[in-house]
C-alpha cells in the first residue's frame, strides 16, 4: 500500500513508473492478490497498533512532520534488459510530487501531481492527465508522509496474522482505499518495518497486479527511510536504488510546475467542460 514508504521517496515514482515501462514488458502475469474482508474489531484494532508502530519505528510524528520537502536520487535497473537510468523525485507537502526518469533508448518519463491533477508525459505515452481510479492512486501515493494519514486515506485495516514472506516473519495486513482496491502490506515482526507490499495499480493498458519489496532502509535525519525497492510489474523486475535523500524545512512549489504541453491539456479541459 501506498502508506507503507515513509514520505514517498518511491512511492511516488513506483506508482508512475511502470505506466510508461509498459509497451517494452512481457505479457502480464497474475501476481500475489489481495483479499477483500470486513474486519472484527480485534483485527481492526490490532492492524491499527502496528501501523502506528510504523511512525515511531521511522523517527516518530513530531519530527517527520518538521519536515515539508524532499529531494531523492536514484538509480534504477530493468533486471534481465541491462537497462539501467537515473532518477530524481521531489515531494512536497501536502500533496505535491515529481519525479523525472532519464532512461537510455526510452528518453524522459516525468510524473507529476499536485493534489488535484495528476499527469504524466513521455516519448511513448506522450502528456496525459490520469483519471478516475488511477488518479485517486496518483493522488494517494503523492500524499507526503502519507502513513502519517492513513486513517484518511483508507477506509478500512485488517490483521490477517503472522506469515512467513521471503525468510521473513511478518505481520499480514490489508487496507482498502476509499477508491480502489484492497491492498496488502507485510510488516517484519522483528524490526516493525514495511518488508513487502501487493497491490493492484490501474495503468492506460488496464489493471496491473504489482508487487513491491521494500529493503536497505537507511537513517537520514533521523527518518528511517527504505533505500531499496525492488517491483514485479508483468513478469519484469526493476530494482530502485535510493542514492540520496534531500530533507527541506520549506517547499519550493515552483518546481512542481506542470509542462507546456500538460498544461495545454489542461486548457482544453476547462475549455470543454464549460462548454457542456
Amino acid at each position: 500500500m501506498f502508506l507503507s514508504t515513509p514520505r514517498r521517496p518511491l512511492g511516488v515514482l513506483a506508482l508512475g513508473l511502470f505506466t510508461v515501462l509498459l509497451p517494452c514488458l512481457p505479457a502480464r502475469a497474475q501476481a500475489e492478490g489481495t483479499t477483500s474482508t470486513e474486519p472484527d474489531a480485534a483485527s481492526r484494532k490490532k492492524a491499527a497498533e502496528i501501523l502506528d508502530a510504523i511512525i515511531d519505528k521511522t523517527g516518530g510524528r513530531e519530527a517527520r512532520e518538521s519536515i515539508k520537502a524532499t529531494v531523492s536520487t536514484a538509480t534504477l535497473d530493468l533486471v534481465g534488459m541491462g537497462i539501467t537510468g537515473k532518477v530524481t523525485i521531489y515531494a512536497a507537502d501536502p500533496h505535491y510530487s515529481l519525479s523525472v526518469a532519464e532512461i537510455p533508448g526510452m528518453g524522459e518519463m516525468i510524473e507529476g501531481c499536485d493534489g488535484k491533477v495528476a499527469w504524466g508525459t513521455s516519448l511513448m505515452t506522450g502528456p496525459r492527465l490520469k483519471e478516475g481510479t488511477e488518479l485517486a492512486q496518483a493522488l494517494r501515493a503523492s500524499t507526503f508522509h502519507a502513513d502519517l494519514h492513513w486513517r484518511d486515506l483508507y477506509k478500512n485495516w485488517a490483521y490477517l496474522g503472522d506469515e512467513e514472506v521471503d525468510g521473513k516473519m511478518c505481520h499480514k495486513l490489508v487496507v482498502t482505499p476509499r477508491e480502489g482496491d484492497p491492498e496488502t502490506t507485510y510488516v517484519d515482526v522483528t524490526t516493525g518495518l514495511p518488508h513487502k507490499r501487493v497491490a493492484k495499480a490501474e495503468s492506460p493498458m488496464g489493471e496491473m497486479d504489482v508487487e513491491t519489496l521494500l529493503s536497505d532502509y537507511k537513517e537520514v535525519d533521523g527518518i528511517l527511510t527504505p533505500h531499496k525497492m525492488t517491483q514485479k510489474v508483468m513478469m519484469q523486475e526493476i530494482t530502485i536504488n535510493v542514492t540520496s535523500i534531500e530533507n527541506k524545512k520549506e517547499a519550493d512549489l515552483s518546481v512542481f510546475e506542470p509542462p507546456a504541453e500538460i498544461k495545454e491539456l489542461l486548457e482544453d479541459m476547462k475549455t470543454d467542460g464549460g462548454a457542456k
